[in-house]
């Protein structure tokens, strides 16, 4: 996994997200990836589908889905939906509250080096067999999932 990137003040826009995640987006591919076949696949954030942002994923030539076949409110075939839900349970266990943006930080953080890793592989096994489904079969498979 990257380090996290955590946005201050303001929600997450183009802009931060070129300048600042895709960097690590292409450094992540080439480091674990390089030679083999992948595809971005981003969620429905603006942020992620700016012309600018898409130019530049194209420059980079990393391989992206489409907004237009990025299916909406498809948390059974995209696991980083199940993993934020994971983290987000870690995170606030016990009934942990956040008291500054700093803790915030450092816990998440913390839960994260602690993550067991094949939580995640788990999450991403069958993801190729799930996307066929859906582009055969339509959403409606979803609910099969």
């Amino acid at each position: 996994m990257s380090e996290p990137v955590f946005v201050e003040g303001n929600a997450m826009n183009g802009d931060f997200y070129e300048k600042n995640c895709i960097p690590i987006v292409k450094k992540f591919i080439t480091t674990h990836h390089r030679g083999k076949k992948v595809i971005f696949w981003p969620d429905l954030a603006t942020a992620h589908y700016k012309a600018s942002v898409t130019k530049k994923l194209k420059e980079l030539k990393i391989p992206t889905v489409a907004r237009a076949h990025n299916p909406p409110a498809a948390p059974q075939i995209r696991p980083i939906e199940r993993l934020w839900s994971h983290l987000k349970q870690a995170v606030y266990e016990g009934d942990w509250e956040a008291e500054t943006a700093g803790a915030l930080k450092r816990r998440i953080r913390a839960k994260l080096k602690k993550l067991d890793l094949n939580i995640v592989q788990n999450l991403m096994r069958g993801v190729k067999t799930k996307v066929r489904r859906v582009s055969d079969g339509g959403h409606e498979t979803l609910l099969r999932l």
